[in-house]
């Protein structure tokens, strides 16, 4: 069985980060994978507000539309990524904006535009990315943060939520399975939002994987389990939206590693009820923001770069095979 069909299975989706640019390449091995693995679509960088909304009057929806497209064409799910992201992705008039209604109007304007655009075609969105520091448990400085406050988070759902009250509206977090102060602090800020009674239907665990390059070592299968049931208690849904595991060059057994990490972290995610998705960064090691970043040898994903499944994606379907044991349709 594919992992698609042993998510639907387990009643949960299976997704991938899609570049626009691998369309252009032309690479039927990606889009076949793509279309027969994967039940959930999310857009890597075209949905992001520098690209798809770069200039006050300018919007660019080639992309956009050609990956909505796909998705509806193969029977997947779309999850819009993103919004509002203090680190990067954000055009130069909003990173320079000194004034906080002229913010304020900026952010309906595009959440209007977009969401109508979309017309229900997308499911679920990041409305909120990364608020807080990659690394420490801290705020990330940002316009946001400077020009409408600590608490920006909370106008931020608000006014998604008044433009289309029928979006999933979703905050994704990195690195809060491995970093102890930033999972506190940002369990903290979750837990305020949903006490208020925001309009937050879920949290992304992003599960980026990048030991040793960048990352503290993968956390164990207790504490991912731990740091996804900790939102799932919140009355939330969960998901893993971003997965991907560096197999580093210097190990001799580096897939098999890899394997074990991917298997035993998934299935500790998917132990948990309310976590409805997993997503990984990527679909083969063909294609990956890895290699930019950390090199062209650290072979992330479950495919390998002739688009064959690596010891990590039959370690990933046992986790999937699992979940569907465990519910009434599996």
């Amino acid at each position: 069985m594919s992992l698609r069909e042993l998510a639907a299975a387990g009643g949960v989706r299976v997704g991938a980060a899609v570049s626009e640019t691998v369309f252009d390449t032309g690479d039927e091995t990606y889009c076949s994978l793509l279309a027969g693995e994967f039940n959930s679509l999310t857009a890597e960088r075209a949905m992001k507000w520098m690209w798809i909304h770069p200039e006050p009057d300018r919007w660019e929806w080639a992309a956009n539309d050609g990956l909505v497209q796909f998705a509806e064409s193969h029977g997947m799910q779309v999850r819009g990524h993103t919004v509002v992201w203090p680190h990067w992705g954000t055009p130069p008039y909003i990173t320079d904006c000194d004034d906080a209604a002229a913010l304020r109007r900026h952010l309906v304007e595009h959440l209007e535009v977009l969401f109508a655009h979309w017309g229900g075609s997308v499911a679920r969105v990041d409305v909120v990315n990364e608020p807080l520091h990659w690394l420490e448990g801290r705020l990330a400085d940002s316009v946001w943060r400077s020009l409408m406050g600590d608490d920006y988070m909370a106008e931020v759902l608000t006014l998604a939520h008044d433009v289309d009250p029928t979006i999933e509206l979703w905050i994704n977090e990195t690195h809060n399975d491995i970093v102890p102060d930033k999972h506190e602090l940002f369990t903290k800020m979750v837990a305020d939002l949903v006490e208020r009674g925001l309009p937050l239907h879920g949290i992304g665990v992003q599960g980026h994987q990048l030991y040793p390059d960048f990352s503290p070592a993968p956390p164990t299968p207790e504490r991912f389990h731990q740091v996804v049931n900790t939102y799932a208690d919140m009355g939330l849904e969960v998901a893993v939206t971003e997965m991907d595991v560096l197999a580093h060059p210097t190990d001799s057994d580096r897939l098999d590693v890899q394997a074990r990490i991917y298997g035993e972290l998934v299935d500790a995610a998917l132990s948990v009820e309310a976590c409805r998705e997993i997503t990984f960064w990527g679909v083969s090691d063909a294609h990956s923001w890895v290699d930019e970043h950390f090199g062209p040898d650290r072979a992330p994903l479950l495919f390998d770069r002739e688009g064959q499944p690596k010891p990590a994606y039959h370690a990933v379907a046992a986790a999937f095979a699992s979940r569907a044991r465990r519910t009434p349709t599996g």
